[in-house]
């Protein structure tokens, strides 16, 4: 099975001798392909990473969007040329992955069954929307309790 995910990360970046605080939720997918658990990015498109279990899987996609961002600070000169970036990044669609990803979130409404570690995780009624956001630290005021967060598509059957 394929699990859709929503993710959403908070990071703190220099760019140019400037704090910057990069808020991105987006969308990942989850599956068990020859032993090993990958997550590949939908919304944004091009990051992959891959564990033993979910969890790792997690910290490793979660580095991975961290070093994509740090990529592109030591790589722009002021924090326009970083958002634009940052901007071009974010809105790649891997539209395959999208299909799928579409098409687990249906089979989770409809209420397929879930496995551990996924069965534990927060649920969202609906869709959320994908953003990002780059804002001058200290603008940017933190909240602890919304760094870094996944969760799963909520069933429509309350009782599932």
């Amino acid at each position: 099975m394929k699990y859709p995910l929503f993710f959403s990360y908070t990071d703190l970046i220099d760019v140019a001798g400037v704090r910057v605080a990069v808020e991105a939720r987006g969308r990942c997918l989850m599956a068990l392909e020859h032993g090993e658990w990958w997550i590949e990015g939908v919304e944004p498109g091009g990051i992959a990473a891959s564990g033993e279990i979910p969890q790792q899987a997690f910290l490793k996609f979660r580095h991975t969007w961290f070093q994509v961002l740090e990529d592109i600070a030591h790589e722009k000169s002021s924090v326009r040329e970083f958002e634009d970036e940052v901007a071009r990044t974010f809105e790649q669609l891997n539209e395959v992955a999208d299909l799928e990803w579409k098409d687990a979130r249906d089979q989770i409404r409809q209420g397929c069954a879930v496995e551990d570690p996924f069965v534990a995780m927060k649920r969202v009624e609906g869709d959320v929307s994908a953003f990002y956001r780059v804002r001058t630290y200290p603008e940017f005021a933190l909240s602890a309790s919304k760094m870094d967060e996944m969760i799963i598509p909520a069933t429509h059957d309350k009782a599932a």
